[in-house]
């Protein structure tokens, strides 16, 4: 009886059991787990949602020893679907198999979805019990129920251990063991310490605009006190500027720079130019008279 496995059985062990069932032995497959999915593909058979729905029938006149007060409770999600045609159909829903066996050498093969009669609280219904003796009724007398409890998940502890990784899966302190450093694996990926701090995407990151910058430069400048230099900046650009175009040195004397540039251009404000130069060249300039300077430079150098 291979009832609910949690463990795959291998390909090893599948020539064990088949060698068994062909020498006249029953085995009775039954379950909804992925390890019961792999047996019943082993014979052939898949799972498929049940379409329709329906109270289970008994399909085989044959399960009438012990009589049957009620069918067994069926499997309300799930169907059999081969390809074979060896088979005999015991309880169906909606003309969809649920339980079904057929012969493999000497022996016989049964295979079911609902596990629930063949446990120990399901045999206390009624109809369970008859339905699991009517399923073995081909038994010889005498004959020896074998329950699959390895497969299920009932391995005993041992104290002879070929490595540690054995003594981890099948102690309950090794598999504790293993239980908490899950946890522990999980907390710290989901906190994101394997990968460092969070990087946020380009599209996310807060870049300063040109105004700031400019902003923070023209801070920084008031801060270290440089005005005489800024306005001594301004008075050479102006002069440059306006020297420009005729070719004259600009780093003659404001006053013989006027004199010169007056003699090419003849519509030059000598006086304005004379004061602008002047308050340029001046000390202890205020913030407000600083921004006006600039002011009067820029008109100016659009001249």
């Amino acid at each position: 009886l291979l009832l609910e496995p949690q463990a795959v059985v291998l390909d090893g062990e599948w020539e064990t059991i088949d060698g068994w069932v062909e020498a006249g032995g029953t085995l009775l497959v039954v379950g909804r787990t992925f390890a019961t999915t792999l047996a019943l593909n082993h014979y052939g058979f898949d799972r498929v949602p049940l379409e329709g729905e329906g109270a289970g029938l008994v399909q085989s006149p044959l399960l009438a020893s012990p009589p049957l007060p009620t069918p067994p409770t069926p499997d309300d999600l799930f169907a059999l679907q081969t390809e074979r045609t060896d088979f005999v159909t015991h309880l169906a829903v909606a003309g969809q198999p649920q339980w079904v066996s057929f012969s493999q050498g000497a022996g016989r093969v049964i295979l079911g979805l609902e596990s629930e009669p063949l446990t120990n609280e399901g045999l206390k219904t009624a109809g369970n019990g008859e339905w699991l003796l009517n399923l073995l009724s081909d038994m010889e007398p005498g004959a020896v129920v074998w329950f699959d409890e390895w497969h299920h998940g009932v391995r005993p502890e041992t104290t002879d251990w070929p490595g540690p990784w054995l003594w981890l899966q099948t102690t309950a302190a090794g598999r504790g063991i293993l239980f908490v450093a899950g946890l522990i694996f999980v907390t710290l990926l989901l906190r994101g310490w394997p990968f460092g701090r969070p990087v946020p995407l380009p599209q996310d990151l807060h870049r300063r605009t040109p105004l700031e910058y400019i902003t923070a430069v023209a801070n920084l400048s008031r801060q270290a006190g440089h005005k005489t230099a800024v306005l001594q900046d301004y008075h050479d650009r102006l002069k440059r500027h306006l020297a420009q175009p005729y070719r004259l040195n600009p780093a003659l004397p404001d006053a013989e720079f006027i004199e010169t540039l007056a003699g090419y251009k003849a519509n030059l404000d000598e006086p304005a130019l004379r004061s602008l130069l002047a308050r340029l060249s001046a000390a202890n300039v205020g913030e407000s008279e600083l921004v006006q300077l600039a002011a009067e430079v820029a008109q100016w150098m659009k001249k």
